[in-house]
């Protein structure tokens, strides 16, 4: 592991994307940190977390119709309170890692997406859903264009993002979240079916693999017992009989 770590990182993203088990290996300390580095990081955030209130008569909107606030002429609307989204990012060591881990490899990418699926699946984990949706926003911060087409909840993540980045949820984007949502046709059982599908799988090789390995012992055996058939032992001399009588006749002739 110490020399894998002197290669240089192309060397290593080339190794990543060709052993699965090794990309587990390394992304796995990042998905474990990243609750307990959020949850640091929202201990010290000093901010008001809550979304503004909406009312459904006003169409879900932060503001009545009519009644926002004008955007001053040289600049954006005031953001609300409490620390960029953006920053919260950047700050993080885990995404930070992740990012670097990647760079603009799509197999990488979608390695680690799939990572974060799994262990969800496997152990609920909701601090992955979180970073999976983070490194999604990070590469979105930095342009990486092909990366996020890759990836189809990245509209979807883009829509959630904004709409706590602004603390309000109105009627527009709610209507394109239910239509993206729509869209996705997203199934809450896929993932327990797929883990029961590759169960299976693995299952029916090994089976396979044994019945093979079965039949290769008996034909080993049945060539064992004709080979035997074939080469007789020798069978074993008759035992000797007893030495003839011998007869004296003191010179008589018979």
């Amino acid at each position: 592991m110490d020399l894998f770590r002197q290669l240089p990182v192309e060397v290593q993203r080339q190794c990543w994307e060709l052993k699965r088990v090794l990309l587990l290996r390394h992304t796995q300390p990042s998905l474990l940190a990243y609750s307990e580095e959020t949850a640091t990081v929202m201990r010290n955030l000093d901010s008001d977390l809550t979304l503004a209130p909406l009312n459904a008569a006003e169409e879900w909107g932060m503001y009545a119709p009519g009644q926002a606030p004008p955007v001053p002429p040289g600049g954006a609307r005031a953001m609300p309170p409490g620390l960029p989204r953006k920053s919260l990012r950047g700050a993080s060591a885990s995404v930070q890692r992740l990012k670097r881990l990647l760079g603009t490899s799509k197999v990488l990418y979608l390695g680690i997406v799939g990572h974060c699926r799994q262990y969800y699946m496997e152990h609920a984990y909701v601090a992955v859903c979180s970073l999976r949706s983070q490194l999604l926003m990070a590469l979105h911060d930095e342009e990486q264009t092909e990366l996020c087409a890759a990836d189809r909840c990245h509209r979807l993540a883009w829509l959630v993002d904004a709409c706590i980045r602004d603390r309000c949820l109105d009627g527009r984007r709610m209507a394109e979240i239910e239509a993206i949502v729509d869209r996705m046709a997203f199934d809450a059982g896929a993932g327990s079916r797929a883990a029961a599908e590759a169960a299976k799988e693995l299952a029916k090789t090994a089976a396979k693999t044994a019945k093979i390995e079965a039949a290769k012992t008996a034909k080993k055996a049945a060539g064992g017992g004709k080979a035997g058939t074939r080469a007789h032992a020798p069978a074993p001399a008759p035992a000797p009989g007893p030495p003839p009588a011998l007869k004296i006749t003191f010179g008589k002739k018979p």
